[in-house]
Parts: structure tokens; C-alpha cells; sequence
């Protein structure tokens, strides 16, 4: 009798233990998936955000992997300082400050020029009446600007050091994008084709820029 009673009572536990032992396995799934749909979600929203919200004011700084032009030459850096502000929705206004360091076998070249120019964001318009887009400088854009129009050099070779400061007429025409890849940093890439007077040659090349950007508009 004794003994029947503590088999039973064996029985009992054992299957009470492997109750509680799918019951934890269950949990602990349906907290996994919901950690997983929580963090979807939260990334679905972030990056909606992203293309949903209007920026009509940028601050922008980024660098290049190389010098845009012909060669592609990856000993040379650079570096843009810009300014960005919405005119219309379709339209926008850029000032740019870029830096080019060259480091050569004897010294070292620094130029430094400005860049104004438009920007025409031509899907825009359509984009915001489709709601899919907010009022910023997101997306695919056609521009043009004036190339050195301002332009500082400044070249070091061993003991001589000399400061050049001059205006130029390179006209350039661009197509490319710029787009956030997160709440902070963005990508702009764009070929261009440009026309220097100083010298009657004709240019092109593809210029790549990652960097952070900062909303001023709010």
C-alpha cells in the first residue's frame, strides 16, 4: 500500500515538473517574439521618421574616400562643411565650405573653397501629396553651383610657404541623391560635369560624401 501511494505520488511530481518546464519554455518563446516584434516596430517607426518629417534646414559635415574627379586619387582628403535650406518643396539653397589636403613628397597642398548652389528635388512635390514623404531634403535631385567660385590654396614646400587667393568660374551640373541612413549621419552621392574657364577643360567625376547631419530647423 506503501508503496503504491509513493508511486503515485512520484507520478504526480514528475508530471507537474514537466508542466512547469513547458509552461517556462512557452514564456520564454512569447517573450522572444514579442522582444523581436518590439524591436521591429521600433526600428519600422525610426526609420519612417526618417523620411516622414520635414527638415527644412540642414547643417551638414562629411568626407570623401577620394578626390572626385578622373583619377579617383585616395592620397588626397576630403572634406565638406555645408549649409542646406529648403526655398520651396521641390527646391533648395546649398553653401558649401570644402577642404582638400594633399600631401605631396617634399610638403604638404591645402585648399580650401566655396561652393553656393540649387538643388531641385524633383520627386518631392509628388512624394508629400503621396504621403510617403515629408517636407525635407531627402531623395533624388538635379543641381547646379558655381565650382570654386571662392577659392584659398595654401602650398608648403619645404621652406617655402605660399597663400593663393582667387576667384574662378567653373560652372558644374549635378544628378545624384542624398538620403539619411539614420537619425544622425547621411550619404549624399552625385556625378557631376563641370566646365573651368581658367583653363577651357571640361570636367566629370563621381563625388561619394558620408557624414552627419543636423537638423536647424526645429
Amino acid at each position: 500500500m506503501k508503496r503504491n501511494l509513493l508511486l503515485k505520488i512520484t507520478f504526480t511530481l514528475l508530471f507537474l515538473n514537466n508542466i512547469v518546464i513547458y509552461a517556462q519554455q512557452d514564456t520564454i518563446v512569447v517573450e522572444s517574439l514579442a522582444t523581436d516584434k518590439d524591436d521591429y516596430y521600433k526600428l519600422k517607426y525610426e526609420t519612417l521618421d526618417m523620411f516622414l518629417r520635414d527638415e527644412s534646414r540642414l547643417f551638414k559635415f562629411a568626407v570623401s574616400p577620394f578626390k572626385p574627379n578622373e583619377k579617383y586619387d585616395f592620397s588626397i582628403i576630403l572634406s565638406q562643411l555645408a549649409y542646406e535650406s529648403k526655398l520651396a518643396k521641390n527646391w533648395s539653397v546649398v553653401a558649401e565650405m570644402n577642404q582638400e589636403f594633399m600631401l605631396l613628397k617634399d610638403g604638404v597642398v591645402f585648399i580650401n573653397s566655396f561652393d553656393p548652389g540649387v538643388r531641385n528635388y524633383f520627386f518631392k512635390t509628388r512624394q508629400i501629396e503621396k504621403g510617403i514623404s515629408g517636407n525635407n531634403c531627402n531623395g533624388v535631385y538635379a543641381g547646379i553651383k558655381a565650382s570654386n567660385l571662392l577659392r584659398a590654396t595654401k602650398t608648403i614646400i619645404d621652406s617655402s610657404n605660399d597663400t593663393y587667393v582667387g576667384f574662378y568660374i567653373i560652372p558644374e551640373l549635378n544628378l545624384g541623391i542624398q538620403q539619411r541612413i539614420s537619425n544622425l549621419f547621411y550619404v549624399d552621392a552625385n556625378a557631376f560635369v563641370n566646365y573651368n574657364t581658367a583653363t577651357n577643360k571640361p570636367g566629370f567625376g563621381l563625388k561619394v560624401l558620408v557624414g552627419l547631419a543636423i537638423n536647424a530647423g526645429e
